[in-house]
């Protein structure tokens, strides 16, 4: 999959950063890593033409009607960590693209589509993290095993949808960025074995796109090399995608995903 610009300037972000630190710290670790997420999909996209009424059906088109149900999401990221402080970027792509035929009238963007049409759509919802955490020690809690780590970061959200039928075409795209706290939880039962569970709840701020993330995963280091190492892991997740504008009849996307199955791979050096 290629890159695209937001992506690639994440990590450069991290990158740049990772140089800079090394030439500080003795010891930089650094990490990328990939994860594949499958599961249930919900929602809708309710695109009005210059916020006024009349313009859109309300919280419409819907996923469902559009023919899709399930999303397969891609997660790219790379991290630096030195002490207690990381700074980690990932990018997820969640993308749909199919054809369907519209049970009800449906109006989108001032373009109106009639019950019975054969329509197409294109739709991105790609968004990108930079997240900084800072890693709480807990001398003697289950002997060391657990550890705590608060975050903060921001993201940012890429949106592109089309939709084409009944001789009528909509295509409206935004990038907006958006604000987060959250935190990790991660236990070490045995050398090779760890379990984390993640949490990132958005900042209620006007006109930005809020983005929770809820996660829960088993990892398993199966290689060790000098310096090195790398891992799988699987595990569960939730994520709630939500973006309203300031318009009279605002710009409403939202995505609901999950259940979702996780599986990945990390590489740590």
């Amino acid at each position: 999959m290629r890159l695209n610009t937001p992506c690639c300037l994440l990590f450069t972000v991290i990158a740049t950063m990772s140089g800079t630190l090394a030439a500080a710290e003795k010891r930089i670790d650094t990490g990328i890593g990939v994860d594949y997420l499958y599961g249930s999909l919900d929602g809708y996209l309710q695109t009005p033409a210059g916020g006024q009424p009349g313009t859109t059906s309300s919280k419409r088109p819907t996923f469902d009607e559009l023919g899709f149900d399930t999303a397969a999401i891609v997660d790219v990221h790379a991290s630096a960590a030195w002490g207690r402080h990381q700074i980690r970027g990932g990018a997820q792509f969640i993308r749909q693209s199919g054809s369907a035929t519209l049970s009800e009238d449906l109006v989108s963007q001032n373009q109106s589509f009639a019950a019975g049409a054969a329509v197409k759509s294109d739709i991105k919802t790609d968004w990108y993290r930079l997240n900084y955490r800072y890693r709480l020690n807990n001398p003697g809690f289950l002997a060391d095993t657990i550890t705590l780590s608060p975050a903060a970061g921001i993201v940012w959200f890429d949106f592109h949808y089309q939709l084409k039928g009944d001789g009528n075409t909509v295509d409206r795209e935004y990038s907006k960025i958006g604000y987060r706290l959250g935190g990790e939880l991660e236990w070490h039962p045995a050398d090779r074995w760890s379990m984390t569970a993640d949490a990132y709840i958005p900042l209620p701020v006007s006109n930005t796109p809020e983005i929770l993330t809820l996660a829960a995963r088993g990892q398993y280091e199966f290689w060790r090399g000098q310096g090195t190492s790398a891992k799988v892991l699987a595990g569960l997740a939730y994520e709630q995608i939500d973006y309203e504008d300031n318009q009279g009849v605002p710009n409403h996307v939202r995505l609901e995903l999950g259940p979702l199955l996780t599986l990945g791979i990390h590489l740590d050096f």
